[in-house]
């Protein structure tokens, strides 16, 4: 007669008393906790990396400007010149978002917002035809500034030389708002209106090279060697 035994099967783990399961399974449930606690302080380290933001400050010194209307009217032909001079004081709150690092390199993207407090300088507007503009044949309006919502989008690349230092190359596209010279008055001194002379929707194309200094520490990645 030939009797098979069951075979023997053993657990993975050593199996507890009941008080010890409860224990164990509080401890895995602690554990749990820790990594997700971790990943989570990971994740917000990635965004904060991620994320950037500046306030800044600038002055846009006097650049000179000319205007010419060429002004067909009653059969007569006449020319309308405008000269003149313009500043501005500029403020932005910005905000950027890191695209990723490549080899070092960062693109980005961003936005910001602000005030410019914009000034015209010197204005003279200057007609070939006396009979046709009223009063003489020169206008002048003294200087004369106002505050603007100024807004600005931003695009750039980062080269990181050090853990803490990179070389920035950035494009900038800011809209100043708008601007006035002061009320025309004609040579002679005669002025029969407030007729100011408006400037609509300045805007500016810049490109930056900066230096930038960086408070995280990522590592520097090896250069890509061809």
């Amino acid at each position: 007669m030939l009797f098979r035994s069951a075979p023997l099967r053993f657990s993975d783990r050593p199996q507890l008393a009941g008080g010890d399961q409860a224990q164990a399974a509080a401890g895995q449930g602690e554990d749990a906790a820790k990594l997700d606690d971790k990943e989570k302080a990971r994740l917000r380290q990635q965004a904060i990396d991620w994320l950037r933001a500046d306030l800044t400050g600038e002055y846009r010194s006097r650049s000179n400007f000319h205007g010419l209307d060429i002004v067909r009217s009653g059969g007569s032909t006449y020319t309308d010149e405008y000269t003149g001079s313009k500043s501005e004081w500029l403020m932005l709150l910005n905000g950027y978002v890191d695209l990723g690092t490549w080899y070092n390199l960062t693109p980005f993207v961003g936005a910001g917002i602000g005030a410019s407090y914009n000034t015209i300088h010197d204005f003279k507007d200057t007609c070939s035809i006396v009979s046709v503009c009223t009063g003489g044949s020169v206008a002048t309006g003294k200087d004369n500034s106002k505050w603007n919502f100024a807004w600005a989008l931003h695009a750039g690349v980062a080269y990181k030389v050090t853990n803490a230092f990179a070389v920035e190359l950035a494009y900038r596209y800011v809209n100043l708002g708008d601007a006035s010279s002061g009320d025309l008055v004609a040579y002679n001194g005669t002025n029969q209106r407030f007729n100011p002379m408006e400037f609509r929707g300045i805007t500016s194309h810049d490109f930056k090279l900066g230096l930038r200094s960086e408070e995280h520490t990522s590592e520097l990645q090896s250069p890509y060697v061809i």
